[in-house]
């Protein structure tokens, strides 16, 4: 269920964040159930990295949809397919195979923040609230295929599904149920968007710099060398792209970086191969992404930090895990792509 928890919560939120809101949470079940805290915090953050590597809108699988030119719906259906095997072997499964230590106290000054609301929103209102963007960019994938291209229902539906605008509709939204409807006064909520900016602001930079990093290795044919290299080895497309993803991701540490770089990279051999859909090569470029984190990846830290562990703990746990979800994705795109 934690794991679950953390997929759902994941699709429309960064993975430090969520691990932010939910941590406090499995720190409680843990003290009232007397479970160890890994046995929770494990599939959770196994969950969250899930969403954040291979399912829209975040800002890895978002910029290689741009560049690949597939679709926005078709690829959060066939990511979440994805992710859900994904997360099931990281998490619940993976924990029994696991051995990561004792870990020391965890992030204490996390678990212990009270919130500030004086309502609690409802529980289909948090959920819609949080699926919402997701819902909307589904529902222009939808409406792309029952309604006729001159519909005004259509364009309409399409206009409200597309990444940027579905996000801003969704982040209104929550101003007004997690805010104001919950008793935060504008200053607050004020306070609450300027805190926002400082994370998501670093999120553009490395975006920014990635795409014009694939950009100069497009310009100077690093792109149509691969593509000759792969059409050499006879390495299936979906292959060839996480491997290529998962080089990147071990040698920058980002994922976000590996993401759009590699999907700049693959655009010419994707246009050459019919038989790979777009929507998946996208699903296994985010989860090479996200393969071997370690001591380069700000998550590695994060994780660490918050659930106590040295470092040698984290790498026989949380890379493990990522490692897991990685590989699970691409089997999982693989027979996707097959069917």
């Amino acid at each position: 269920m934690v794991a679950a928890l953390g997929l759902v919560i994941g699709l429309p939120v960064f993975f430090s964040v969520g691990l932010v809101l939910l941590f406090p949470i499995v720190t409680g079940l843990a003290a009232t159930s007397g479970r160890p805290l890994l046995t929770l915090a494990l599939p959770l953050v196994a969950g969250l990295s899930a969403s954040h590597g291979l399912v829209p809108p975040h800002p890895g699988p978002l910029a290689a949809i741009e560049r690949l030119g597939a679709d926005t719906g078709r690829t959060i259906v066939f990511a979440i397919l994805c992710a859900i095997p994904a997360t099931i072997l990281g998490g619940p499964i993976a924990l029994r195979l696991l051995r990561p230590g004792t870990p020391a106290a965890p992030a204490a000054s996390m678990a212990e923040r009270k919130s500030e609301a004086i309502r609690q929103p409802r529980f289909v209102t948090s959920a819609v609230t949080i699926l919402l963007p997701v819902l909307l960019m589904l529902s222009a994938t939808v409406a792309d295929a029952g309604l006729g291209t001159e519909s005004a229902a259509r364009r309409w539906i399409a206009f409200l599904g597309s990444p940027s605008v579905a996000m801003l509709i969704a982040t209104l939204v929550a101003v007004r149920v997690f805010g104001t409807s919950c008793g935060f006064p504008l200053t607050t909520i004020l306070r609450f968007v300027e805190e926002s900016l400082m994370p998501i602001a670093s999120v553009l930079l490395i975006v920014g710099a990635g795409g014009g990093f694939g950009r100069v290795l497009e310009q100077a044919g690093v792109g149509q060398a691969i593509a000759a290299a792969a059409s050499g080895l006879h390495v299936p497309t979906l292959v060839a792209a996480w491997i290529l993803a998962g080089l990147l991701r071990v040698a920058v540490g980002s994922a976000t970086v590996a993401a759009t770089t590699a999907a700049s990279l693959m655009a010419p051999i994707a246009a050459t191969d019919p038989t790979t859909s777009r929507d998946l090569l996208v699903v296994a470029i985010g989860a090479g992404s996200i393969v071997a984190s370690h001591v380069n990846d700000g998550g590695f830290w994060l994780v660490k930090e918050f659930l106590g562990l040295d470092v040698a703990q984290t790498l026989r746990s949380w890379t493990v895990i990522e490692t897991i979800i990685s590989v699970t994705g691409l089997c999982a795109a693989l027979i996707l792509n097959a069917l």
